[in-house]
């Protein structure tokens, strides 16, 4: 009776512990890398729409977007800055906005205020001149630093439009964007891998080794031929020696000038007779005296 007993009490407990196992089966389940990637993109993936056809990246914990759009003219790049939805403009309070790229350094936007603004705020930030050499919407890779409503929001932004890692202040996802939960040395090592079937040995065929047949005839030793000796050059005469130029005769001495002889003197003027005096004149004799009548 005793045997009979205990094998029913044994039988119970099976059936209870049992029945504890598939009480909650939904309870336990094996948590994957997928169901931790979709946990951490419930807030980055809002499938918004950019409005001006460029790429959207997040500013703050969902509270602004920035739309950046590169184009062939004139401006060549602009930021715009959104609502949390992407959907109405955002006016942010700066002259100018920067964003940093990795390889081409400090891209600088300046406002350009749209109708309705108020003064020192602008939603819309656009590029003054030629873009950098190397920077597209392909490659740009950096950093956008941008303050609204007195609160400074940062986005970071991967090249080829993976735009979803950001930063800003508390919203930190570690290093990587999501290391929140941990993946082993090697990324997702949590969660057991099918070990892989390892190849069947391959059993490698030895060539046939052939055996060489020995020489039949033995080889004649090659005749060295001794080299011929070179005739000794002939010895080259010594260059015959250049008589010395002959001296050049000295040039005649000239001949003094002859010396030019003193011009003749002019015989002073002859001189001329002194005019000859005039005579004085004659004294007229005092007429006669009239004798009285």
């Amino acid at each position: 009776m005793r045997f009979h007993h205990g094998i029913e009490l044994f039988c119970c407990g099976l059936l209870a512990v049992s029945l504890i196992g598939c009480s909650k089966p939904k309870e336990y389940r094996e948590v994957t890398d997928s169901d931790m990637v979709e946990d951490h993109d419930h807030d980055h993936d809002h499938a918004h729409t950019a409005p001006h056809g460029g790429f959207l990246v997040e500013l703050g914990e969902h509270a602004y977007s920035a739309e950046i759009v590169f184009a062939d003219a004139d401006p060549k790049m602009t930021v715009y800055i959104l609502g949390a939805h992407a959907e109405n403009a955002a006016a942010a309070k700066a002259d100018s906005i920067t964003l940093v790229d990795e390889e081409a350094g400090p891209i600088s936007l300046k406002a350009m205020p749209q109708e309705g603004e108020a003064e020192g705020m602008a939603s819309q930030f656009v590029l003054d001149g030629a873009l950098p050499e190397g920077v597209s919407s392909e490659t740009l890779h950096g950093n956008l630093k941008v303050t609204i409503a007195d609160e400074e929001y940062s986005a970071h932004i991967h090249p080829s439009g993976d735009h979803a890692d950001h930063d800003h202040g508390d919203h930190d996802h570690g290093d990587e964007g999501h290391d929140d939960h941990d993946h082993g040395d090697e990324g997702h090592d949590d969660h057991d891998h099918a070990d892989m079937p390892k190849p069947a040995a391959t059993t490698e065929t030895p060539a046939p080794v052939k055996e060489t047949p020995p020489p039949t005839a033995e080889t004649p030793a090659p005749v060295t031929t001794p080299p011929a000796e070179t005739p000794t050059p002939a010895e080259t005469p010594a260059p015959k020696e250049t008589p010395a130029p002959a001296e050049t005769p000295a040039p005649a001495a000239t001949p003094a000038p002859t010396e030019t002889p003193a011009p003749a003197e002019t015989p002073a003027p002859a001189d001329k007779p002194a005019p000859a005096e005039t005579p004085a004149p004659t004294e007229t004799p005092a007429p006669a005296e009239t004798p009285a009548p």
